[in-house]
């Protein structure tokens, strides 16, 4: 039995009534997307993958956060007067080489094309359309309202 076999045993196990599954990982794209960052992709993937095999509904959804702020310099862009878009969201500071949409989709389209390269083709959302539509208010709203109880479960999970 392969490792990806006993997640979906438990993951049907757990929830044998379930309709549809939602597979979900993320990447800020702040700069060229490291190659170790293929782990969550291709772990994700394929999970989901299984899961359509045993004839359970599952959507891989890989999400491009765009809306994260620039809060560090990609070593190719030293010098290039990139430093005026400190803490603007990556979505809203223009693309490097002025064909991308913006920043995070330069970076971005690089990565997708790898990812499909390997053979795999999540649902790409981009975080900025959550925050814009609103669909993030009442859980920031949550997060702000109950961080002491956020920090402390925070603590008692990761040790």
């Amino acid at each position: 039995m392969f490792w990806v076999d006993e997640i979906v045993d438990k993951i049907i196990e757990t929830y044998p009534d379930q309709k549809e599954f939602i597979i979900r990982d993320e990447k800020t794209l702040s700069g060229r997307v490291h190659i170790g960052s293929l782990r969550g992709v291709v772990v994700h993937g394929i999970v989901a993958q299984v899961l359509s095999e045993r004839g359970k509904k599952a959507r891989f959804l890989f999400e491009f956060n765009d809306y994260d702020p620039m809060d560090g310099m990609p070593r190719e862009l030293e010098g290039k007067e990139f430093d005026k878009y400190m803490g603007m969201p990556l979505c809203n500071i223009p693309s490097p080489d002025g064909k991308a949409e913006n920043f995070a989709e330069y970076y971005g389209e690089e990565f997708l094309g790898v990812i499909k390269e390997i053979g795999f083709d999540p649902e790409i959302p981009r975080a900025h359309d959550a925050y814009k539509s609103g669909k993030m208010n009442k859980w920031i709203e949550i997060a702000l309202t109950k961080n002491k109880e956020i920090r402390e479960i925070y603590k008692r999970v990761s040790g």
